[in-house]
């Protein structure tokens, strides 16, 4: 079998054991200025006005699960929606729709305001609803024997033995095998994350909290859980209202016995020199290699571009206070305002950084290189991820999510069909297995492969 592709701009990308270069109609494929655009345009088959698809994403394996919070279904306004797709066997291409969506089985409001998944789990969360008397709840969703398809109902349902309608409990998820941490950054003061250990028959029937962990010393203005990581035994939640909205991460270590009761950190992180409201927080994620976290309003060459700080683990352990190690920006400084970090997704060694809303320019996906550990304190993108068609109000950028060598970037603002905001989710796929060839003055080339 003979195989041969062309390419113009330097990337390659491994196939099985096969090395090729990409061919120009592929995302890995980067244009002169470095940019890739989406093999595969997600979109919900009974979309329609304002439903701002894309919130939430979550991608595991194969799968791929986008939110719809704001999705009337069956005549229920904002009920909110989750869609779910799965790579074709031709490969992620075209426009496609969903083949399953998740359902819950009893009321419940903003359905899909986040989203976690972890093998063949999902975890959704729908925020509380006072007018209708209904509190935030995590869903637990299942993948079927048959794999995902049609409507898949909840195989468990979290909620908390505490919070209250205004604690926004379920404003952010994160899920392990063993473990589920839900965000509410407006519990008691200052806010908290309430932590789910994995019963020995799995995750089933109606849960409540194993623990709540707060911070020690916490403000009434600084919004805890608003984002959360697990990794290993380490979690981690974002403060981003802290100290003039300055921003920290609060880490949280599981005792010996496990999560129970209340849990104070073991460790906080703060950016280097206190910049005032670089919102340090509004993401996270934790990898064994140290932390990661957002923070969208950092300025960099005296523009809030934004930046993610990674706080490299000590060989102790976090403990105490740290500052970060290293700075994730943009290669080219000075553009303006992208506001990276607003959203963060790791998988391997790849950190993918989305953007907020832009000031005057268009939202953005930076993939940044991590699989070894920095060298020097500040990494540049190794490439930008945009989406076609887009403009400065669709919010690309949103929400990123990893799986492998799939990455998701969401914009739920875009108009879709005519549809103002009704949103769509754009994929990248080969992203984690591309490295530079060394050719990346633009010169046409070709490889010819023969397989014996």
């Amino acid at each position: 079998m003979k195989i041969e592709v062309r390419s113009g701009n330097g990337w390659m990308r491994w196939v099985g054991t096969l090395l090729v270069g990409v061919a120009a109609t592929a995302a890995v494929l980067t244009t002169g200025s470095g940019e890739a655009a989406e093999d595969a345009r997600l979109v919900a088959s009974d979309g329609t006005v304002g439903i701002r698809f894309g919130r939430a994403a979550a991608a595991s394996g194969e799968a791929v699960f986008v939110g719809s919070q704001d999705q009337e279904v069956a005549g229920v306004t904002n009920r909110g929606a989750v869609y779910v797709y799965v790579e074709p066997t031709g490969g992620w291409e075209g426009t496609l729709t969903e083949i399953a969506t998740l359902e819950p089985s009893d009321s419940c409001r903003f359905f899909g305001a986040a989203v976690a998944a972890w093998g063949d789990h999902v975890a959704v969360a729908s925020l509380a609803s006072p007018q209708h008397g209904l509190p935030g709840a995590v869903y637990v969703f299942e993948r079927p024997p048959s794999g995902w398809t049609g409507t898949v109902n909840e195989v468990a349902k979290l909620t908390s033995q505490t919070t209250s309608f205004g604690d926004s409990f379920g404003h952010s998820i994160a899920m392990t095998e063993d473990t589920i941490a839900v965000g509410a950054p407006f519990y008691g003061v200052g806010g908290g994350v309430y932590v789910y250990s994995r019963p020995p028959g799995g995750w089933q029937g109606d849960l409540v909290e194993d623990a709540v962990a707060t911070a020690s010393a916490g403000q009434s203005t600084d919004s805890l859980g608003t984002s959360v990581a697990i990794g290993g035994a380490t979690l981690a939640a974002g403060a981003p209202n802290n100290g003039a909205r300055t921003g920290e991460v609060y880490l949280f270590e599981r005792p010996p016995g496990g999560w129970a009761g209340m849990v104070s950190e073991s460790a906080r992180l703060t950016a280097d020199g206190g910049e005032l409201a670089n919102f340090l927080g509004r993401s996270v994620a934790v990898t064994p290699a140290g932390v990661l976290a957002g923070a969208p309003r950092a300025t960099v060459a005296a523009v809030q571009e934004g930046a993610v700080l990674f706080f490299a683990t000590p060989p102790g352990g976090f403990s105490g206070e740290h500052t970060e190690t290293a700075r994730l920006v943009k290669s080219t400084p000075g553009g303006g305002a992208l506001f990276i970090g607003n959203s963060l997704a790791v998988d391997g060694g790849w950190v993918v950084a989305g953007t907020d809303q832009p000031t005057g320019g268009i939202g953005r996906g930076l993939v940044f290189d991590m699989w070894s550990a920095p060298s020097t304190p500040t990494i540049t993108e190794s490439f930008v991820l945009v989406g076609s068609g887009s403009t400065s109000f669709d919010l690309f950028g949103w929400a990123v999510a990893v799986a492998g060598e799939t990455v998701v970037v969401t914009a739920p603002q875009k108009t879709v069909g005519g549809n103002s905001a009704q949103g769509e989710a754009a994929v990248f796929d080969g992203i984690g297995r591309i490295f530079r060839d060394g050719f990346e003055g633009g010169t046409t080339l070709a490889w010819s492969v023969t397989e014996p």
